[in-house]
């Protein structure tokens, strides 16, 4: 993966030769420095090329929660309003409008938008027919980012164009999940407005990981006509839950930071963590969240041939999403695969690792390659999305090659390397991280 410096070659070259050793020179020269200098990284002259070894994966069985009923579901909380799956149909099925409203993204994972006049006043004609009460949604500040099993607050204010005073309710939707819940309001005066809040609770039990298409709805009594129902310009994600009762990181969440290669959930993080949620979209379990973005990430990548990154440099998650070929690939080799995709997992909550490694080859040379684990909440489990390769971690010996030595690379920081420019999202292999040495890790040998 990176390219000894053709200096250095020479020389160990020159050494070897005096010392007249008839073995391979990378070989005992990388051996000795992995042994004796555990912080360093040597460099190799080959790095691992891509391969599809996606039929050798591995298979845990996933065990999953049933879904409540309707029924069951509204019982557990008096402001849920839970559809059966022909109600929940039909509220996905309301068009979506074709211009969406101005949004501003708001710190701790929150949007605000305010709706189009036209998309509350009626017109002239039909103001002769106008419903009253007529309560329309105005603004609105709601949550985007969700944690499983987490309640969070969204701000609704609405404004009555009615001629009576109006009580009723504000639905906050998760359409694809066929669930809601409500706040009531009451006497809202003709030509007033009002804030109401709106909490939401995303149920592991009801729900799985991925995009979520919001939308607010507002009824009015007594019958409880529905005035107004918008969809929201940017949809929900849904995270794991990482707290002691959930998903918890074992490294008491150094595997869940951010950095300067992954970015969230900061504003410019959403297309990070939206791509994130597609790529392990509807999936339930860690385990399968993964899986799903191995391969997602394997099936996006071009793997950078005509050598774009310079050799010594990782590109961040930022970086990879807003470089492509001709072809509409993102661009990057082994470690750009695997930024990549512990930048998805951490975004939709599942703890990873980013591990450099380098193995012999048949031919007795050093080769390099970096790949990913994750925490399914019982144990590290392997990925390598330059292989397409799941939960295998032999996948290494069945290809022929031994001595897997492998560093932790924790804590990416583009201000470490003085001689490597700050903020351009390539980040110094070596020196813009902390390095963990691992050693031989067994169930890789």
């Amino acid at each position: 993966m990176r390219n000894l410096k053709i200096g250095y070659s020479i020389v160990l070259a020159a050494i070897l030769l005096v010392n007249l050793a008839l073995i391979p020179v990378s070989a005992t020269v990388n051996d000795s420095k992995m042994e004796n200098e555990t912080s360093d990284i040597p460099e190799f002259e080959e790095w691992v090329k891509p391969m599809d070894l996606s039929e050798y994966n591995g298979h845990k069985p996933q065990v999953k929660q049933e879904p409540l009923s309707p029924e069951e579901l509204e019982k557990t909380n008096p402001f849920i309003i839970a559809l059966n799956e022909s109600e929940k149909k039909e509220l996905n099925s309301i068009p979506k409008e074709t211009t969406s409203p101005k949004a501003k993204f708001e710190s701790g994972g929150q949007i605000s938008i305010n709706i189009p006049a036209k998309a509350t006043q009626l017109s002239e004609s039909e103001d002769k027919t106008r419903s009253d009460p007529d309560v329309k949604i105005t603004e609105i500040t709601y949550q985007w980012y969700w944690v499983q099993d987490t309640t969070f607050n969204n701000y609704v204010t609405i404004h009555n164009y009615g001629t009576s005073t109006a009580s009723g309710k504000v639905l906050f939707w998760s359409a694809e999940d066929g669930y809601g819940y409500y706040k009531s309001f009451s006497n809202l005066a003709p030509g007033s407005n009002m804030t109401v809040t709106v909490p939401f609770q995303p149920t592991s039990t009801q729900s799985s990981i991925g995009i979520k298409p919001i939308a607010l709805e507002v009824r009015v009594d007594p019958d409880d006509t529905s005035t107004h129902f918008v969809w929201m310009p940017y949809d929900g994600i849904e995270k794991y839950n990482n707290d002691a009762n959930h998903l918890a990181d074992p490294d008491n969440g150094v595997n869940l930071n951010t950095s300067d290669i992954y970015h969230f959930p900061f504003n410019e993080g959403y297309n990070i963590i939206f791509e994130a949620a597609v790529a392990g979209d509807n999936s339930t379990t860690p385990y399968d969240t993964a899986n799903q973005i191995t391969d997602y990430v394997y099936d996006v990548m071009h793997y950078d041939e005509e050598m774009v990154i310079n050799r010594s440099y990782t590109a961040s998650d930022l970086w990879v999403i807003s470089h492509t070929n001709a072809s509409g690939y993102y661009i990057g080799v082994c470690d750009e695969y695997a930024t990549l995709f512990n930048a998805f997992n951490r975004a939709l909550g599942v703890p990873s690792k980013q591990y450099y490694m380098n193995m012999t080859n048949t031919s007795g040379n050093r080769s390099a390659h970096e790949i990913a684990e994750i925490w399914d909440g019982q144990e590290w489990i392997h990925s390598d999305p330059t292989w397409k390769s799941f939960d295998n971690p032999d996948i290494y010996i069945s290809q022929n090659y031994s001595s897997m030595y492998f560093w932790n690379l924790k804590d990416a920081d583009d201000d470490l390397d003085p001689s490597d420019p700050s903020g351009d999202g390539l980040l110094h292999y070596k020196f813009d991280f902390d390095r963990e040495y691992l050693g031989l890790l067994n169930k890789y040998n």
